[in-house]
């Protein structure tokens, strides 16, 4: 990565001590946005579900859609989208989409029809295409190699606060105002977020800055515009790689089965309010955060193939407590924990691809692992829509009532994701560059 590190990248070193990482403005706007944005829509997700079926009548399948429209459009757009900030530069690829989430926020207000929320959250689905992986590029364009770390993790905390704090807010938003002022609170957060990257953000690509901080040319070459084609090939080549895919595909499709229509099981069968909506995805985005933490944290220590090993363990051993959510004091015992048990692997996953992959190819590596992970939430969220749409047609369920059924579904996903890890843990065990720093080797070649 020493080639995108440019001359003009400012130097952490001379930077607020106190601050860190954070005290460079670049970072720091990084930072902001990614809270800004997900405290904008952390406050509208969880209350999109409970708009659409008590408000608009919509279908199980109608939800589905209106859910997997966003993350279509970010599967096949992130990698054309990444490519040309390569080309034209960075900060038009962060800036216009900060604008584009909020007319997204606005346009909410006025949709009227489940169609109309297709179309916005496929909108929405472009802009977030261009906004996070080129957010990620431009840490790796201005933060040394050894401190990258500690960049990304702040950046991570930023987001994890906005996407915890999000929904607590809009519950508490809605309950006192309606939904229209939770999406126009929306609108204003991403509005400051865009004022602050015009502002603020530098241009950060080779291509625009001129040179490298090696001196050399800048090393623009053509990419391939097809996120679909680079995802085949990268995974061809390295076969662990797409063990890894597989298990975050399968993994992350067990919370989105319920994710998606839990906030309407709890206002239409539990009698639970918006309020009740918010404080859940609250609570255990709080407890899933310093989960993961903690999980990390063990994963640095003793390996992470042995977390991901025992967390898909506890994601199967626990996953039958969901059928115990009868009352809203029940569940909010028991709905946080079952996020949090699902929640600790994930990172783990996430790490273990840079440990599959040569330097040089970590980049096109995330990418095709994203392309493959992101499409458990259209998995998920279909597999529940038709589920609940089957339930419905054969015998009168509600769409609220037809969610206690998809636990039974959601149990055998966590099963399946369970025996995938354990059946490949030795390739996952191989790989992981905990296990050979512990004997004091180096990390073996990536076999292709």
């Amino acid at each position: 990565m020493a080639g995108s590190d440019v001359s003009s990248a400012p130097s952490h070193e001379a930077s607020g001590r106190g601050l860190g990482v954070l005290g460079d403005p670049v970072i720091g706007v990084l930072a902001f946005s990614n809270m800004s944005v997900m405290l904008g829509f952390g406050q509208i997700l969880p209350l999109l579900p409970v708009l659409l079926v008590d408000r608009l009548n919509a279908t199980a399948l109608e939800v589905s859609a209106t859910v997997g429209a966003f993350a279509i459009t970010r599967i096949f757009l992130q990698g054309p989208l990444g490519a040309l900030s390569d080309r034209y530069g960075r900060k038009p690829f962060v800036t216009f989409p900060l604008l584009g989430y909020t007319l997204v926020s606005i346009l909410y207000i006025f949709a009227n029809s489940t169609w109309m929320f297709i179309a916005i959250r496929g909108l929405q689905g472009v802009f977030s295409a261009s906004l996070w992986p080129v957010s990620d590029a431009i840490v790796m364009d201005v933060v040394e190699p050894r401190q990258r770390g500690r960049a990304v993790t702040s950046i991570q905390i930023a987001y994890t606060v906005g996407s915890v704090s999000g929904p607590f807010l809009g519950g508490v938003v809605a309950s006192l105002y309606g939904l229209w002022a939770v999406f126009l609170l929306s609108a204003m957060m991403t509005a400051a977020a865009f004022v602050g990257a015009s502002l603020l953000l530098k241009e950060t690509a080779p291509s625009r800055v001129g040179a490298r901080a090696d001196g050399a040319s800048p090393d623009v070459r053509p990419r391939n515009m097809s996120p679909v084609r680079d995802a085949r090939d990268v995974l061809r080549r390295y076969p662990v790689l797409k063990k890894l895919a597989i298990s975050a595909l399968i993994w992350q499709s067990a919370p989105s089965l319920t994710m998606v229509f839990m906030p309407v099981y709890v206002t239409s069968v539990l009698g639970g309010s918006e309020f009740d909506v918010g404080m859940l995805m609250g609570i255990s985005g709080v407890m899933t955060m310093f989960g993961q933490y903690a999980a990390g944290s063990v994963g640095d220590r003793r390996g992470k193939w042995k977390v991901l090993l025992y967390s898909s363990w506890l994601g199967l051993a626990t996953s039958p407590f969901l059928f115990l959510a009868r009352d809203m004091s029940t569940t909010y015992l028991i709905y946080p924990l079952s996020m949090v048990t699902m929640s600790l692997g994930q990172p783990m996953l996430t790490a273990l691809v840079g440990d599959a992959l040569p330097l040089s190819e970590r980049g096109v590596g995330y990418g095709a692992y994203g392309v493959i992970r992101d499409t458990s939430m259209v998995v998920g969220s279909f597999l529940s829509g038709g589920a609940i749409q089957v339930l419905s047609d054969m015998f009168g369920l509600s769409v609220g009532q037809g969610v206690y059924y998809v636990f039974a579904l959601r149990a055998a996903v966590i099963a399946l994701a369970f025996f995938y890890v354990w059946r490949n843990v030795g390739a996952f065990k191989e790989i992981d560059a905990i296990v050979w720093m512990k004997q004091g080797v180096p990390s073996p070649p990536t076999k292709e």
